[in-house]
């Protein structure tokens, strides 16, 4: 987990196998995160560089 004091912000990576599995992660946690108080949630979504991955054998 990355953490920014000044930020006050953290965060993770997480690999999804599609962008509707992403979307209903994201928005099943938002719905829990704002039970203990916390909104406004950021997410950012980033394409997987499936060429890259092959050449690094995704490491």
């Amino acid at each position: 987990m990355d953490r920014g004091a000044r930020s006050r912000c953290c965060g993770r990576v997480y690999l999804f196998d599609s962008v509707e599995h992403a979307q209903a992660y994201t928005e099943k946690h938002s719905a829990h995160l704002n039970c203990f108080g916390i909104a406004d949630i950021g997410v950012r979504s980033y394409a997987v560089n499936e060429r890259l991955s092959m050449a690094t054998r995704g490491r």
